[in-house]
């Protein structure tokens, strides 16, 4: 049997990819939004009908929502119900690293050069890591290379729009960002535009076969975006969950600051992009200019957003960087038994990662080897699993999904990462009671608390009130969290 041949640049191509799912499969970090996503699959499974109220919480119980994502909700409980968290884990991985792999084959047709492909798609990795979570925003990243890829590289052919109408029609009922399936056309449109006319070709632009099929693409992805259960909210829902967060001081949703890691990245990729500018030998064309400003201003926003940058200026510079690395260009590389060795080692490292295997893995630290998050509140839900206890409870935002999969209906959370859902009189309740303020017990009175569950690494003024307080008794803590329940209650 004849050995395949490859090339070390197939290697190269392959490398952002695998490094995206190793990245994503050994990970640690408390999924926020996982949890209340999936408790919301499970109560669509169980009922057949659209979660349109809340049915979580002691606070907004009965309130109208939209739920917008309800089929990313669907497909993660989905997942979870097939094989738990390392299956949910799993396929966020491919996402990210499809998400990447289309990066990567974009940048290497826009610069030629394997190796030029390969860094700048570590790059979209190193801007784009703080966004690379098990949440919906999963599918998101996915649809958005897909639908840029398409619309750079095939701006004449007319399935070109049949492909935008799709990802746009599954984007708006999956994540919030489906705006951006319409901004993208947008700007391929207005810079196809701009360009034609300062060409003075104004009378060619009618025939202009790219630009007539950009603004169909901007058309039909307008009409998908509100294809979904809410059609007359739609623009609620992204608006409200953007502004919301933002006063509410949730710190992905906050203007992108230098003192966080996405920030400091953010800025450093921009002087990078601002001096291969001033250096290279290639101009920009309207297209890369219009997509630089447009992400730069929606990344500078909020960090949430440097994820869209991360994916957009890589192949924007693809041929100002494979300009300049042309002076140190090697020869033609030649199929070897190394390129299939190190690509053989690569295979084995992504089989080493997945959620399953990454126990077993000598090259992870021992802090990624485990399934569970450090923070998660594991010990807490067992035991008020193991007590019985249910009613009302005060909880911190961050575990308001986890509690609600593990104990609802028997416990009812405050508020859980639906932070657009909560009128501002609940959540400054929340924050008050959070900070231990004077009325701290007067507002769980008011709403008839039995139950506190807190997180000790926001710190221990409330526990601190709660211990001094005689209406309350401590019944559990340990290094994460603590429980409290109401003296004048069985809790039980």
């Amino acid at each position: 049997m004849k050995m395949p041949r490859i090339t070390l640049g197939a290697v190269w191509l392959a490398l952002p990819a695998a490094l995206a799912l190793v990245y994503v499969w050994t990970a640690v970090d408390f999924p926020v939004d996982f949890w209340h996503r999936i408790s919301s699959g499970r109560l669509m499974w169980r009922t057949g009908a659209l979660a349109g109220r809340d049915a979580f919480t002691c606070t907004i119980v009965g309130r109208e929502i939209i739920n917008q994502t309800w089929a990313a909700e669907l497909a993660m409980f989905g997942l979870f119900r097939t094989g738990g968290f390392p299956m949910a884990q799993f396929t966020a991985g491919l996402c990210y690293a499809a998400a990447v792999a289309v990066i990567t084959w974009l940048i290497y047709h826009r610069s030629c050069d394997a190796r030029v492909a390969a860094g700048l798609a570590v790059v979209v990795l190193l801007l784009g890591a703080s966004n690379f979570g098990v949440r919906a925003q999963a599918f998101s990243v996915v649809l958005f290379a897909v639908e840029l890829a398409v619309l750079w590289r095939w701006p004449t052919r007319w399935g070109t729009i049949a492909a935008v109408a799709v990802v746009e029609l599954v984007w708006t009922n999956m994540h919030g960002a489906f705006p951006l399936g319409v901004v993208l056309p947008g700007v391929f449109f207005t810079a196809t535009a701009w360009r034609t006319w300062r060409e003075g070709r104004l009378r060619a632009m009618l025939a202009d076969e790219a630009l007539r099929c950009y603004f169909a693409c901007v058309l039909v992805a307008a009409g998908a975006m509100f294809c979904n259960p809410h059609p007359h909210k739609t623009m609620d829902y992204v608006l409200g969950v953007a502004s919301k967060a933002s006063q509410r001081h949730i710190e992905e949703w906050l203007p992108t600051a230098l003192g966080t890691y996405a920030g400091g990245a953010f800025a450093l990729s921009v002087v990078g992009v601002v001096v291969l500018l001033l250096s290279g030998r290639k101009r920009l064309d309207a297209i890369e200019v219009l997509l630089i400003l447009a992400f730069a201003v929606l990344a500078g926003r909020a960090q949430r957003m440097v994820i869209w940058w991360a994916l957009v200026m890589p192949p924007v510079v693809a041929p100002q960087v494979a300009a300049v690395a042309a002076r140190w260009r090697a020869r033609p590389e030649k199929r070897s038994v190394l390129s299939f060795v190190i690509l053989s080692l690569l295979v084995v490292l992504i089989a080493m990662s997945t959620p399953w295997t990454r126990a077993y893995n000598p090259l992870l630290p021992p802090g990624k080897r485990h399934a569970h998050a450090h923070d998660e509140p594991r010990a807490v839900v067992e035991f008020l699993q193991a007590g019985s206890y249910q009613g009302r409870a005060f909880n911190p935002m961050e575990w308001g999904g986890y509690l609600t999969w593990h104990l609802d209906p028997k416990v009812k959370v405050f508020v859980d990462g639906r932070v657009d859902f909560f009128p501002d009189e609940v959540w400054n309740d929340y924050v008050r009671v959070g900070a231990a303020a004077r009325d701290w017990e007067a507002v769980l009175d008011r709403y008839d608390v039995e139950l506190v569950i807190w997180n000790r690494r926001l710190g221990n003024h409330l526990p601190d009130v709660l211990e001094r307080s005689p209406h309350w008794k401590n019944v559990y803590r340990d290094e994460l969290g603590t429980v409290f329940v109401r003296n004048s209650a069985d809790g039980r």
